[in-house]
């Protein structure tokens, strides 16, 4: 989709095949999904620590936040972002763009001042870690330098 790696490089891997067999090659008690809970809670019951020695944590990740996003605003206006001035408005009030966010688009900072003010308030962690991608979803309105 975009030209950034050589294409003769990557191997496609599909669900219906190349992922299953490679999940079906562990050991039954690895396919549940609760496998990892399982060993943490085997390694507390053994070795527990006292809560004086546990951390918070908080992880937040992939918040793509649109500093140009406008209530009101379509959402599938056709263009890689809406919910923007320039995505005009929906006929269909379900496609635009509500106060606190629209799943189609990249969120408004209300959503992430408010999600962050919860965090700090109520989770109250010891440290918060910032992972995931971030950047805006706005690859239409990307400049490009044509002289370099």
């Amino acid at each position: 989709m975009f030209p950034v790696c050589n294409q003769d490089k990557w191997i496609k891997k599909g669900l219906d095949g190349d992922i299953v067999n490679f999940l079906m090659e562990k050991i039954p008690e690895a396919r549940t999904n609760d496998f990892q809970t399982k060993l943490y809670k085997e390694k507390d019951l053994k070795n527990p620590r006292p809560k004086s020695e546990l951390i918070k944590l908080a992880l937040v990740s992939d918040f793509h936040v649109d500093y140009n996003y406008e209530i009101g605003k379509d959402s599938d206006c056709g263009k890689p972002l809406c919910c923007r001035s320039d995505s005009g408005v929906n006929s269909d009030p379900t496609k635009n763009s509500l106060k606190w966010g629209h799943f189609q688009c990249d969120i408004p900072v209300i959503t992430l001042e408010s999600m962050l003010d919860y965090v700090k308030d109520t989770v109250k962690p010891d440290a918060i870690l910032w992972g995931g991608d971030t950047i805006p979803h706005d690859v239409d309105s990307l400049q490009t330098d044509s002289s370099a």
